[in-house]
């Protein structure tokens, strides 16, 4: 196993054997070649710089998604372009363990340094995304082998757009695909089906010029992905649009938020002790994050404010759903408001709600299991008897977990999203869309994301 220093020449000399580019002090085109590689390369991996001390090149990977761009395109051209990527492992000390392994990178035998990235793999179970403050994103997990050797990661897979067969959107839609098929068992969708999944003013497609929130829409209905499309013009989405990013966020379902003519990948959020939060974003270009906080890493925090100010009438956010959840957050979020008001009158204590609602989906196996562990306070019979009828009640597979303080404590009740929004007269007043008459104090909150390590 042949473990090479993480420096700048090493990687650099090691991109030029496998671009069969002469790199040495005699060839007049180091400097250049030393920026073009600094810039398209290695400042997109700065995020493994502290930690990173060693790799191992591999060589002849096969890469699903770099064939299917050969036959889409490449293969027309004269691009010098070969079948197989080359993926370089990057580690914390000389042993091929899951413990010193940081994930690895993958770069596309092409002679154009603009497009050399295509996967980062991160293993988050060891690489570090800040220490100053707790960190939390979606993940799942794999298993990379090397040699004949399995190591096992937590990670959430970025791919790089070419801007030729794959613009951001192509990107993000790959990016979001594969994770939901991970974790949810959803379609994935790869790069022949986008081309072949929408008709909507459906143009040339190479070089792509990138797609419309419709045809967006369109590739997601045809590849059996349900999804809801918010435009951030309509009055109830703007006035809501920061709720419903967290909403998403926390329920461990990855977004896509449109800026402008490009986009980005929302699978996380920051939060510190004074309550500041910010989303983890991942740009496959690194062409937005560059301008709103100077870095071109492929994965960041932005606050919201930042990404407030850029937001414009036809922008906007696409989330995939869980197919039978019916009710929106704004529906259940008005719901939930009823529901406080209704519980505070019904005891004859003084009951005061404060702070913001915290709603997200949960699947009613993780809430069952919440229950049965007891992390809540039961303060009276009526309380161990209604959580001990939600766990043995045949629920929908996804529920909605609806947050929030009352009398210093956090409390949460569960609703039903299969209702509809206009249930109001009927579901509502039987006490049908919240399982939950009486609020369960929590001995502490409900998190579906991963923990990252500081």
């Amino acid at each position: 196993m042949n473990f090479i220093k993480y420096e700048f020449e090493n990687i650099a000399t090691e991109i030029c054997n496998f671009l069969n580019i002469k790199y040495d002090q005699n060839n007049e085109y180091k400097n250049l070649i030393d920026q073009l590689i600094y810039k398209y390369v290695l400042s997109r991996l700065v995020i493994f710089d502290k930690q990173a001390n060693f790799f191992i090149i591999e060589k002849d990977y096969i890469e699903t998604t770099w064939k299917d761009m050969i036959s889409l395109h490449y293969i027309n051209t004269s691009y010098n372009a070969g079948p197989t990527v080359t993926r370089i492992h990057l580690f914390t000390d000389k042993k091929l363990r899951s413990e010193a392994y940081l994930g690895y990178f993958s770069l596309r035998p092409i002679n154009e340094f603009k497009i050399l990235i295509s996967y980062i793999y991160p293993n988050w179970d060891v690489l570090r995304f800040t220490n100053k403050t707790n960190s939390f994103v979606m993940l799942y997990r794999e298993k990379v082998h090397i040699e004949g050797i399995e190591l096992e990661i937590s990670t959430f897979p970025f791919f790089a757009q070419d801007g030729v067969v794959a613009s951001c959107v192509h990107a993000d839609i790959i990016m979001l695909s594969h994770y939901m098929h991970k974790k949810f068992g959803s379609k994935r969708i790869k790069l022949i089906e986008i081309e072949n999944s929408y008709t909507y003013e459906k143009k040339k497609c190479y070089p792509t010029n990138g797609l419309q929130a419709p045809q967006i829409a369109e590739i997601f209905n045809n590849n059996k992905t349900p999804i809801r499309l918010y435009f951030y013009h309509e009055k109830n989405i703007k006035e809501n649009f920061e709720e419903i990013l967290k909403m998403y966020i926390e329920s461990g379902i990855p977004v896509i938020i449109g800026l402008g003519s490009h986009v980005l990948l929302i699978i996380g959020h920051t939060l510190d002790a004074q309550g500041n939060y910010e989303f983890i974003v991942y740009d496959d270009s690194g062409i937005l994050v560059n301008e709103l906080i100077e870095t071109t890493c492929f994965v960041c925090a932005i606050p919201w404010e930042k990404l407030n100010k850029k937001l414009e009438d036809f922008d906007f956010l696409v989330a995939p759903e869980h197919e039978k959840v019916f009710m929106s957050y704004i529906d259940i979020n008005d719901f939930f408001e009823i529901q406080k008001q209704k519980a505070a009158e019904n005891k004859e204590e003084n009951i005061e709600f404060a702070g913001t609602n915290r709603i997200l989906l949960i699947d009613n196996s993780d809430a069952k299991k919440y229950l049965k562990l007891r992390e809540f306070f039961h303060f009276n019979p009526s309380f161990i008897e209604e959580s001990s009828l939600i766990i043995k009640k045949n629920l929908p597979h996804y529920l909605w977990y609806c947050e929030t303080r009352m009398n210093g404590v956090n409390v949460a009740f569960y609703g039903d999203p299969t209702y509809h929004y206009k249930s109001t007269d009927t579901a509502f007043l039987n006490n049908n869309i919240f399982l939950n008459k009486n609020p369960f104090f929590l001995k502490k909150q409900i998190g579906l994301l991963n923990r990252l390590k500081n």
